[in-house]
């Protein structure tokens, strides 16, 4: 009896014990992953990723690019404007650890799907911030980020 008859059907096997033919001792591509297809759906799916970190990267960054007009709208010193997107890059830090644990055990379709469901916060907090753009509300604009 051969080996593949021996074998349990969903043990896993290897491409040379399935039959698939091997490559040649001298082949450079002996031992090579297969290579990679790209498909549409992969491209929509960098499109939508992209969109939503774009999203995040202007909320993060769009008071410390026109700082002085906040100065002076909110009536606050500069070091204020650029803690509040320094706030981003220091937790940052902390939390990129557990989020690569997530990725390395759950994969990317869950963070994928993790982050888009957080990025509808960043979407209500955004509709916060446009309603409360006065000179008076600027503790309103700090507590959002």
């Amino acid at each position: 009896m051969n080996r593949a008859s021996e074998e349990e059907p969903n043990e896993k096997r290897s491409g040379a014990d399935r039959g698939a033919p091997e490559a040649p001792a001298g082949d450079p591509r002996a031992g090579a992953a297969p290579p990679t297809r790209l498909y549409r759906r992969r491209w929509f799916i960098v499109l939508l990723f992209s969109s939503y970190s774009l999203c995040n990267s202007y909320q993060w960054i769009q008071y410390g690019i026109i700082n002085n007009i906040f100065m002076k709208f909110y009536g606050v010193d500069t070091f204020t404007i650029d803690w509040m997107s320094m706030i981003y890059m220091l937790t940052y830090i902390p939390l990129i650890f557990p989020v690569t644990w997530l990725l390395d055990k759950k994969g990317l379709r869950v963070i994928a799907l993790a982050a888009t469901a957080l990025n509808s916060f960043n979407t209500i907090g955004s509709w916060i911030k446009i309603g409360s753009a006065g000179p008076d509300l600027f503790p309103v604009q700090q507590h959002l980020l």
